[in-house]
């Protein structure tokens, strides 16, 4: 179990905000928000990169330093080459929540209304969906075993050839979704709500927090990690949640 030390990084995004970041090193970090911002970290400090959009950008992900994808609203897909970021052809109108793959030929990105796509190295096609409420999280591991998580509770995973909808144990929104593998995931979302699988199903992991989450992490079972809207971040230890930072 580890609690690290946290400090504030001026990143001068003139009053606009940041949804996600991911990186491929600790020397290159990437992040992204508000009205298409795209900001850039080279270990020592943080620059804006054009994102050739004003659309709201939600999540960013990425294979490598020169491999990266971002997603947000009215469809919005985004590319980066290593250099550059242009946008991917895609006639969606529905905002796009979260990003995930794990190759080049097999991304997927999810959204409002249920939408599912999956991007073949070439081209983004829609997905069958078994739900109609907006997915905010998609997860998963290089054995393709894959879950996304949504508005009421919504849980679903990936059979190898189509989504089914999974029991869950609330009906709280699930926003965030992190896991050490396949029999071992955790969501949270609305109102602190936290629950785990265990590879067979999931259960409340009754959360003593009350603040709506929005994104969880850990690096094992007794050192997780989640986030609130007002900066606010609590660790577990395998038996309790503290509060380790306060906006």
């Amino acid at each position: 179990m580890s609690v690290y030390d946290w400090s504030t990084q001026d990143i001068q995004t003139t009053g606009r905000y940041l949804n996600d970041i991911w990186g491929s090193s600790a020397s290159d970090l990437a992040a992204v928000g508000s009205d298409g911002k795209i900001m850039h970290y080279d270990g020592t400090s943080w620059t804006e990169k054009p994102g050739h959009t004003t659309n709201q950008l939600h999540s960013i992900w990425g294979m490598s330093a020169n491999e990266m994808y971002a997603v947000g609203e009215r469809g919005t897909i985004l590319e980066y080459d290593g250099t550059n970021w242009s946008k991917m052809p895609m006639n969606q109108p529905n905002t796009l929540y979260h990003i995930w793959g794990n190759a080049s030929d097999n991304i997927y990105a999810v959204g409002e209304s249920g939408l599912i796509l999956q991007y073949d190295g070439n081209t983004w096609k829609e997905m069958n969906s078994p739900t109609i409420n907006d997915l905010f999280w998609i997860w998963g591991d290089a054995q393709n075993n894959v879950f996304i998580v949504g508005a009421a509770g919504t849980i679903l995973s990936y059979t190898g050839n189509k989504w089914v909808s999974m029991s869950s144990p609330v009906i709280n929104d699930l926003t965030c979704m992190w896991g050490l593998s396949a029999n071992s995931l955790y969501a949270a979302g609305s109102g602190g709500v936290i629950i785990h699988y265990d590879g067979s199903q999931w259960t409340d992991f009754m959360s003593p927090i009350r603040e709506d989450l929005y994104g969880i992490w850990g690096s094992q079972v007794d050192d997780i990690y989640v986030c609130t809207t007002f900066g606010q971040v609590y660790h577990y230890d395998g038996s309790n949640w503290t509060k380790v930072l306060q906006d």
